[in-house]
């Protein structure tokens, strides 16, 4: 009984955390439809300032698809006038910024979040993908 105590003591912290990348993962591809209308947005107009509101785009509160169904709050949601995507969840205590590149006829996209023991790996600077 002693033993399985202290490994829940051990272990939990590390689910609720890989639990929580998971969450903003789902996040991050929710938000598809913003990528794809700031990529759509950049390549209409390289170099002009990207106009878009992200509450069309991105809900107040998004439903994770998990076995709990969980809802997570979006305090803030942004888009800024360089195509940055910018989302805050209270709930998991985490600010996501996606940030768009563009090349030719090609956006890609790069995640950054905070803190950035919280967020999923594809969050700490690796390019996301590619819009053609």
């Amino acid at each position: 009984m002693a033993l399985g105590a202290l490994l829940y003591l051990i272990l939990r912290p590390m689910y609720c955390d890989y639990t929580d990348r998971a969450r903003l993962a789902e996040i991050i591809v929710l938000s598809s439809s913003a990528k794809d209308e700031v990529a759509q947005a950049l390549l209409a107009a390289p170099g002009k300032p990207v106009s878009l509101n992200a509450e069309q785009f991105l809900p107040a509160v998004m439903k994770i698809h998990s076995s709990s169904g969980d809802l997570i709050e979006l305090a803030y949601r942004n888009i800024t006038s360089k195509g940055e995507i910018q989302i805050f969840s209270p709930q998991l205590g985490v600010m996501l910024v996606l940030t768009p590149h563009l090349a030719g006829k090609e956006v890609s996209w790069t995640c950054w979040g905070s803190p950035t023991s919280n967020v999923p790996a594809m969050c700490r600077g690796e390019q996301l993908s590619a819009a053609p």
